[in-house]
């Protein structure tokens, strides 16, 4: 407006000056003279009021515009020099997926600066947020992001492969500490994820910089937390997909551990439901826990009304999850299958990849525009639950950490014991938290003393067992671990077992230790099997030949059995 009104303003003036006469053309040309402080031809011509208001606006606009543009093109580079020299601390993430734009709204929402490596340059840069744009996967558009500072490099596009790409350039990154930035890669199919992780777990160490992150598996924990303190008698999951499998094995390897007996049922509803459910049972001997009922019905076919009007009010599960891959279809069976509606709050579970559009229809308050079924109704969002801005105890090392835990208050609890390590593991001390960790951390360098490997459990695969001598190797690396570990703590050896002085009649070496002691040891060896089958892997040997068949410790259970589960004595490393 300001150039429009300098222009009309000069070329008004040009016509009313004294002494001055011209052709519309040469008022024109003269007029947009004003632009380049340019005045010729009106040498001798008194100037009115409206050129001298025309020969200061249009050249102040046309500086002005200049340095807009100015500012729009190097302010990126200006943005992004501050990021690399004054921005610590920050994390990138990278990708323009629905995950990536989640995990950056939540992020700022909790006041973390973000650089966001995306297809597109952001026009105004919000205050601890900027966009760049490149290619995620190159190193200097890596570097551009400031990577030498940053805290944590979230590759969370649509594409495995690039995010495994970007994984791999945050990883060579030069660092002025040498220690590469904290790297989380998105992997959307949950097999893959898993067999990525089991390739980790050899190398794996409690200061861990890269993990991969399973949506279906983070999204599982956390609907299956919801019920970690409630003995479920019957379970129904309709949709055995990748979150279906996922939910379905967190919630047995958390209702296993739940004091109290009794049977406990699971209904799955798939099109190949009987043939899935074995496969998955032979995987994963921990399913054993369950008697199951499969329904081969495909999920989006199946009349879950018509199937609870046939049972009896006993027979109805109390917990149901409807993972149907068509959104629409969960919903007409929850908002149908009557029976269901008469189960404690959020026992009837749609779940779904993308919530926010549905969630807001059932939202309590002014703004809801459906009722929630009196509060049994719950409406699960996959890909929210999955991204949040904290990953922390997701590694492998993290989970056989708190998987050798529970095991450990499990046997001690069988026995009467009580101690103040017998707690669940998100009450655990950090110190106790530490030391599992650190005997989890230490399972892959055992594993590459006997030149053996993990691999997801596969249906036929050759049940491994450790050769005596086996044991007895690996029993006297964990003791000398956890001597180590004891005395960089500032343990000493004593008389007695002290927590304020810290001394331990054990701090010896494994010839004098006592076979009481050395039993402690060899059962924590002998349990790793199961250990490893708890999060569906296996022991092979890097050869590929089996296990030995003489002199093999025969009393592993494999987890098979509910009766049987947890019956040897696990001991923690505190």
């Amino acid at each position: 407006m300001t150039t429009l009104g300098g222009l009309l303003s000069g070329f008004y003036g040009l016509m009313t000056a004294h002494h001055f006469r011209a052709s519309l053309s040469d008022l024109t040309y003269w007029d947009l003279q004003f632009f380049t402080l340019g005045s010729d031809g009106l040498d001798g011509v008194r100037l009115n009021p409206e050129l001298q208001v025309a020969r200061l606006l249009v050249p102040m606009a046309a500086v002005y515009a200049v340095a807009e543009f100015a500012a729009h093109i190097f302010a990126g580079r200006i943005r992004g020099w501050q990021v690399r020299q004054r921005w610590n601390g920050h994390v990138i993430v990278c990708g323009e997926s629905a995950q990536a734009t989640l995990l950056t709204e939540r992020l700022l929402a909790g006041g973390t600066k973000v650089v966001a490596v995306t297809g597109a340059e952001q026009a105004r840069p919000a205050r601890g947020h900027f966009r760049l744009p490149g290619d995620p996967q190159s190193p200097a558009t890596l570097r551009a992001a400031g990577v030498a500072r940053a805290k944590t490099v979230y590759a969370f596009s649509d594409d495995t492969a690039v995010n495994l790409g970007i994984a791999m350039a945050a990883q060579a990154a030069p660092r002025p500490n040498g220690t590469p930035a904290t790297s989380y890669v998105w992997v959307a199919d949950p097999e893959l994820c898993h067999a990525l992780r089991a390739r980790r777990l050899g190398l794996e160490r409690i200061d861990a910089r890269a993990d991969f992150i399973s949506p279906a598996e983070l999204a599982a924990k956390v609907l299956a937390a919801e019920r970690t303190a409630i003995r479920l008698r019957h379970v129904m999951i309709v949709g055995l997909g990748g979150f279906g499998r996922s939910l379905l094995l967190e919630l047995t390897r958390q209702q296993r551990l739940l004091p109290g007996s009794g049977p406990a049922y699971l209904t799955v509803v798939d099109a190949r439901a009987s043939l899935k459910l074995r496969a998955l049972v032979a995987s994963h001997p921990f399913l054993a826990y369950w008697t199951v009922r499969p329904v081969d019905a495909t999920s989006d076919t199946f009349n879950l009304a018509g199937w609870a009007g046939r049972l009896l009010a006993r027979d109805l599960p109390d917990q149901t999850y409807l993972c149907n891959p068509d959104p629409v279809t969960a919903l007409r069976n929850a908002l149908t299958a009557v029976p269901l509606w008469h189960g404690p709050p959020r026992s009837l579970v749609v779940c779904l990849d993308r919530s926010l559009t549905y969630r807001e229809l059932f939202h309590t308050g002014a703004a809801a525009l459906l009722d929630e079924l009196g509060g049994v109704l719950q409406i699960f969002g996959v890909t929210e639950a999955a991204c949040r801005s904290d990953f922390d105890g997701n590694s492998m090392v993290d989970q056989l950490a708190r998987s050798i835990h529970e095991r450990y208050v499990a046997s001690q609890r069988r026995l009467g014991r009580s101690r103040p390590s017998l707690v669940p593991w998100h009450e655990l001390p950090e110190t106790y938290r530490r030391s599992s960790q650190a005997q989890a951390a230490h399972i892959g360098t055992k594993l590459r003393t006997l030149g053996l490997l993990t691999a997801p459990y596969s249906t036929a695969y050759h049940p491994f067992s450790f050769t005596r001598d086996q044991v007895e190797e690996l029993a006297c690396l964990e003791h000398q671990r956890w001597c180590d570990e004891r005395r960089q703590a500032g343990w000493r050896y004593g008389s007695d077992h002290d927590e304020v002085s810290r001394t331990h009649p054990s701090l010896v070496d494994w010839d004098v230790l006592s076979d009481t002691e050395r039993q402690k040891d060899r059962d924590f060896v002998r349990t790793l099997p199961d250990l490893l089958a708890d999060l569906g892997l296996r022991l092979v040997a890097s050869d590929g030949r089996r296990a030995p068949v003489h002199d093999v410790i025969p009393d592993r259970d494999n987890g098979r059995s509910a009766a049987t589960e947890g019956k040897r004595r696990l001991y923690a490393p505190y």
